[in-house]
């Protein structure tokens, strides 16, 4: 091997990164705090990033199709407060829904655990009497049970002793909780100040990165890297798009289910499954949990129909309407929209499942166009050389 100047610098680059390796292992401790740090900093232009591309899709909406006619009218005035007011009607859209979720939720919520409290005695002494009547079928002795009283007056001064000792600590904790809420109002409005600057100025913002990536790198890279961000872009948005339209048919499909078995609480149960139908193929499980505790405290019974109903539904939910909504929106079969999922979920918990069916979208993609590329070069004949020979 000779010991040039471009040999001497890849050992160099190979020596140096080896150090930095092991380097970097043996204080691999210190370099995941800085690691948390540095995400910490840049985490409110991250939630910023996102939601400005949430509000995107609603606010290309309100541009391309509300407001169409105005936008091809091509008015001076128009076209200066375009842009602005699409973004206001777009954030007012994203917060009229959360207020409504908000005033069907919360009252059920306050009135189920004021029932909850005000009935306790009557739950102890139900629950009391299933014992023994699973004890009797049984044929154990049921006079322990029987016998078993609870001294309500005694629960509640122990409560209160507890919460008189324990006051210190829960003071401190309250603080603790009130300056980690001031710092998150306080990030939460940072990323939305930065949302608002990405979405009144992207125009500009990816013609200023376009001639930075042309200046800074090779042509066909830059063709590359705007190529893969239009379609995560498209893949994306359509994946939003889908997952919404899921949610909407899932809560629907929902109340008319509750409704046909008289279930209490279907508006507001409804509604919760919606949103947690969000998150992809398993979010109606955790609607399922809540619903199934608020329906217990009045009717047993009925929560148990209402399980075995999100289940079915769940399913089918699963297996059909997931697969044909959002898989196809995005160009996915329904086997790898479940392994996306899957994976997605093991590794990164419900965030990975929001992201790894778009993601995997997104690869399909670029490995389907690399595969029909080679395909293409593959079947594509040789050119064959052709000899001119001149008549004598």
């Amino acid at each position: 091997m000779n010991l040039n100047k471009k040999n001497t610098t890849k050992i160099l680059l190979i020596i140096t990164f080896a150090i930095l390796l092991f380097t970097a292992s043996q204080n691999i401790s210190n370099i995941i705090d800085i690691f948390s740090w540095f995400m910490g900093i840049i985490s409110p232009f991250i939630i910023g990033f996102c939601i400005a591309f949430v509000l995107n899709v609603i606010m290309r909406f309100f541009e391309e199709k509300v407001f169409a006619f105005l936008t091809k009218r091509n008015f001076k005035i128009w076209n200066k407060i375009r842009r602005p007011l699409c973004i206001l009607l777009s954030f007012l859209m994203i917060w009229g829904i959360l207020i409504i979720l908000l005033l069907l939720i919360i009252p059920e919520i306050k009135n189920s655990a004021l029932l909850l409290i005000g009935n306790l005695e009557v739950y102890m002494e139900n629950l009391k009497q299933f014992t023994v009547n699973i004890a009797e079928q049984l044929h154990m002795s049921t006079e322990p049970i029987e016998n078993l009283n609870i001294n309500w007056e005694l629960i509640e001064k122990d409560l209160m002793d507890w919460v008189k000792n324990e006051s210190p600590t829960i003071i401190s904790t309250t603080l603790d909780i009130t300056g980690t809420l001031f710092t998150s109002i306080f990030n939460f409005v940072l990323s939305l100040v930065f949302a608002i600057y990405l979405l009144s100025g992207k125009e500009r913002l990816i013609a200023q990165f376009t001639r930075i990536f042309y200046t800074l790198l090779p042509e066909k890279k830059v063709d590359k890297i705007f190529h893969i961000a239009k379609l995560s872009n498209k893949t994306f948005s359509k994946f939003l798009m889908g997952q919404c339209t899921e949610a909407v048919i899932l809560g629907v499909l929902c109340y008319i289910g509750m409704l046909i078995f008289s279930m209490p609480y279907a508006l507001m149960i409804s509604s919760l499954m919606a949103v947690t139908a969000l998150i992809p193929m398993f979010g109606a499980f955790i609607g399922l949990i809540f619903g199934a505790l608020l329906i217990f405290l009045i009717n047993p019974t009925q929560a148990l129909i209402f399980v075995i109903f999100i289940i079915c539904l769940q399913q089918f939910e699963g297996n059909v309407i997931y697969p044909k909504v959002v898989g196809k929106s995005i160009g996915l079969s329904g086997i790898w929209v479940l392994t996306a999922v899957t994976i997605g979920g093991n590794v990164y918990g419900p965030v990975g499942m929001l992201i790894a069916v778009p993601l995997c979208s997104v690869l399909y993609c670029m490995l389907r166009e690399y595969v029909n590329e080679k395909a293409l070069k593959k079947d594509t004949p040789p050119k064959k050389k052709v000899t001119i020979t001149k008549k004598v």
